[in-house]
């Protein structure tokens, strides 16, 4: 969904691709580890250790990804 978000959104910069990642993280990953840690129990240490573990795998994604589809981009224009 990353890759589909990242190409619909026309995102080539890596600046851009992380606000997205970024807005991503915080309307679920980080909601999710919110409620869990009112309602389900969890300390708060171990929420914020799956948050940010997620923002780290996203991040990472999302770099990835920007460089991937930009690289793949160009060729797709140079032919």
């Amino acid at each position: 969904m990353l890759a589909k978000l990242t190409l619909l959104l026309n995102l080539s910069q890596y600046k851009d691709t992380l606000k997205l990642v970024f807005l991503l993280w915080i309307s679920f990953h980080a909601v999710g580890m919110v409620g869990a840690i009112l309602w389900d129990h969890m300390q708060w240490q171990l929420g914020a250790v799956h948050a940010g573990d997620w923002l780290m795998k996203m991040t990472f994604m999302g770099i990835v990804l920007t460089k991937w589809l930009n690289k793949k981009s160009i060729s797709l224009k140079n032919q």
